[in-house]
């Protein structure tokens, strides 16, 4: 294939620019069951993205760390820590559901593309209990606030706490406009996604299919993700009282 004198020259600077990350960061990646290095390629791949640099690993490998047992930490927003594209495989004390305060775990980062809150591969379930999300002064927590780029949130979040989430001014997913999937169960309080206007209808499918019965909730759809409701879809929510409403 033929290249331009530019095209040329900006793979000559890419190459340039290359390296290859720490053994103990390359390590870390072979280790993650979603992970590896690929020496072919130079890249690192977790979560599905296939080319991660190696400075971008190596701010994986330091602070996307894994969420242990009850630890609520995984990586602080970008104010404080480098902004990451993803984050390695949570580890999780068993297979049934653990509960973390999360708070504002993935808060302010503006580039991560894919979010791992469980080993999502088990599909016996590893769940994360979100437990209580709403600060004292009656604020909802941000765990996801700002993440423009979010396009996945891998594991299933369940959302069982009555009073887990205020029903006005919950933001966990304020910002998100690249947002398509997720898995929210036991949804028993109403629930604010008026921003999320890639939202599939996988993710709204899932959401009634395995939310409480007799809810009496609101969930608030962007226009674009409410045009994706099915007549089917919206009898199923009615029969566990969820409604689904737009702005």
């Amino acid at each position: 294939m033929e290249v331009t004198a530019k095209e040329r020259e900006n793979i000559e600077q890419s190459d340039a620019a290359w390296q290859r990350p720490p053994q103990w960061v390359i390590d870390e990646f072979n280790a993650d069951p979603h992970g590896r290095y690929n020496e072919d390629t130079g890249y690192g791949e977790l979560n599905g993205l296939t080319n991660l640099s190696a400075q971008e690993m190596m701010d994986i490998a330091k602070y996307g760390n894994k969420i242990t047992g009850n630890s609520d930490f995984c990586v602080t927003g970008g104010s404080v820590s480098p902004l990451i594209r993803t984050n390695l495989t949570p580890i999780n004390g068993s297979n049934g559901a653990y509960v973390a305060s999360l708070g504002y775990l993935f808060y302010g980062q503006s580039k991560l593309e894919v979010a791992s809150l469980s080993n999502w591969n088990n599909h016996d379930g590893t769940d994360i209990n979100m437990g209580s999300l709403t600060s004292a002064n009656g604020d909802s927590w941000l765990i996801f606030g700002d993440c423009k780029k979010l396009k996945k949130i891998l594991g299933r979040l369940l959302l069982v706490y009555s009073d887990a989430i205020t029903t006005s001014r919950n933001s966990i997913f304020r910002g998100c406009g690249n947002l398509e999937e997720v898995r929210i169960c036991r949804l028993r309080t109403s629930l604010n996604m008026q921003d999320c206007g890639k939202l599939s209808f996988e993710s709204l499918d899932f959401l009634v299919s395995n939310a409480d019965r007799d809810c009496n909730i609101i969930v608030t759809l962007h226009p674009d993700a409410y045009a994706r409701l099915t007549d089917e879809l919206i009898a199923k929510a009615s029969e566990k009282q969820i409604q689904f409403v737009t702005v």
